[in-house]
């Protein structure tokens, strides 16, 4: 056999294993695609046969995030693919097909909106409380996840509790659980933040929540969201669970006496690995409310580095889910000068209306959601009576703000959203 017909067997042979490789793709590919084709068609004859609202609203949910995508790509008809392969097998335990894998907290419904500020669609997991019944109030567990290659992708994030085996932890299982996807790895800031504040408004549109027992907590970059989250609204959180929190990683603006401050009064769990880098800024933190006084505070570690184990989260459900937000002067403010704010989101112009029952100073002041203060609507003192005052924007962008509205020395904080 001479070199040259070795060299041209060899090139040959390699043709046809790419032909054949190449066509192999193909076909998965038109598989997979086929089946995602299955999987809509599943999912809109679920929504349209079952009786509960809830999981219909899942699979329509599931429907919208899918059609949203103007093309998916490979990974992303592979996510779906594997979806539909635990759909197919409709008889197993935890099954997403049957409403008594939510039921039984087995399995998360997913709940999707269109943004009203930026127009796209956001969506979150939700699990039901244990003995779920929807004409009673329970409890809300916000949970925000990680830094996380999952995350980064929608179709990942969505399809995940799908691809994997069914639950059978207990955490947050009195109440209301929800993972918002928080638009990926944003740290929980800008339109992330916004998607957080929009997912509870959706949730506490659709399901009865206790105001009384809401809780924030999050692993790593959600261990940053929920503490940066928590100090600027501390008065709407009974407790705060942070998980080996990143307030380092260039987050030191958190760390310190003016943030630590808001959170004063909030019990807050830490829990973090004994090796992990991050240990040392979350026993600083922890140290600071200390040294204010604040008393519901705990501190736990564990052998082991960055890491999530569910039993760490578990024993932070059972020490957050112990307390009642005590911490009523917000709403009895509210209630006291007939605060509102509206509409709300706007876009240009929106008007805060009060009433005063005597003559007071009223200072208005508008801050974005790093804490820095935009602009001051209003510092005057006014006469006893009815007040609307228009704040118009001024070209602030999209996002999350927070007005705080000062009567004499008592402030009521609320919360707007410009789209």
């Amino acid at each position: 056999m001479t070199k040259t017909f070795l060299i041209l067997s060899i090139l040959l042979i390699l043709v046809f294993n790419i032909n054949s490789f190449s066509q192999s793709n193909e076909t998965n590919s038109d598989a997979n695609i086929s089946n995602v084709d299955a999987l809509k068609d599943t999912l809109s004859a679920i929504a349209s046969r079952t009786n509960n609202d809830m999981l219909a609203l899942s699979c329509e949910s599931m429907l919208l995030l899918i059609d949203s995508e103007l093309e998916l790509s490979v990974s992303e008809t592979g996510y779906l693919d594997e979806t539909y392969q635990v759909f197919l097998n409709g008889e197993d335990e935890g099954s997403p097909k049957n409403f008594e894998s939510y039921l039984t907290r087995q399995r998360s419904f997913i709940i999707a909106w269109q943004s009203p500020t930026d127009g796209e669609v956001s969506f979150t997991w939700l699990k039901l409380p244990e003995n779920w019944d929807p004409e009673i109030e329970y409890p809300l567990y916000v949970q925000l996840h990680g830094l996380w290659d999952v995350a980064a992708n929608a179709i990942d994030y969505m399809t995940y509790p799908f691809r994997y085996d069914p639950s059978s932890t207990y955490a947050f299982d009195d109440g209301y659980h929800i993972s918002p996807w928080g638009r990926g790895n944003f740290w929980y800031e800008g339109i992330s933040e916004t998607d957080i504040w929009e997912c509870i408004d959706v949730i506490e549109d659709l399901v009865k929540i206790k105001q009384d027992k809401k809780f924030l907590c999050g692993h790593s970059m959600g261990g940053y969201g929920a503490w940066n989250l928590g100090q600027k609204t501390s008065e709407i959180w009974a407790a705060l669970g942070i998980h080996a929190g990143a307030l380092w990683y260039g987050n030191r603006h958190l760390v310190t006496d003016e943030v630590t401050e808001n959170l004063r009064n909030t019990p807050v769990y830490f829990v973090c690995g004994d090796s992990d880098q991050l240990l040392g800024v979350n026993r600083e933190v922890y140290t600071m409310l200390d040294d204010m006084g604040n008393n519901d505070i705990e501190f736990v570690t564990f052998p082991g580095g960055h890491d999530y184990h569910s039993e760490d989260v578990e024993a932070m459900y059972d020490w957050m889910s112990g307390f009642v937000l005590t911490v009523k002067e917000q709403a009895e403010l509210i209630e006291k000068y007939d605060l509102l704010i509206g509409p709300n989101p706007f876009n240009d112009v929106t008007k805060i209306s009060f009433n005063l029952n005597k003559s007071e100073s009223v200072k208005i002041e508008v801050y974005d959601n790093m804490g820095q203060l935009v602009e001051i609507v209003a510092n005057k003192k006014l006469k006893a009576g009815f007040h609307s005052i228009a704040w118009q924007q001024n070209e602030l962008g999209q996002g999350i703000y927070f007005c705080q509205v000062q009567f004499e020395k008592q402030k009521v904080n609320q919360r707007v959203i410009v789209y």
